[in-house]
């Protein structure tokens, strides 16, 4: 909904890296916006907070691509 939130829970699929990952919203529908979320080393889940200004239009479904980024340490 217009100027709304919504929390997305995130998994990350870790095989042998431990090391912190950088996951990246894109392709983002108009009007919302969400901040990279970091995964902590050790960790493999985290939450993407989506959010919707006043030109956000309603929908019920949407897809989402997310990127994620790591460096080995």
């Amino acid at each position: 909904f217009k100027r709304g939130t919504s929390r997305v829970p995130v998994q990350v699929a870790r095989g042998d890296f431990d090391g912190p990952v950088s996951v990246v919203p894109d392709k983002l529908p108009d009007g919302v916006t969400a901040d990279a979320l970091t995964v902590p080393a050790g960790q493999t889940a985290g939450e993407l907070v989506l959010r919707a200004n006043e030109t956000a239009t309603p929908t019920t479904d949407f897809a989402v691509t997310l990127a994620a980024e790591a460096s080995p340490g």
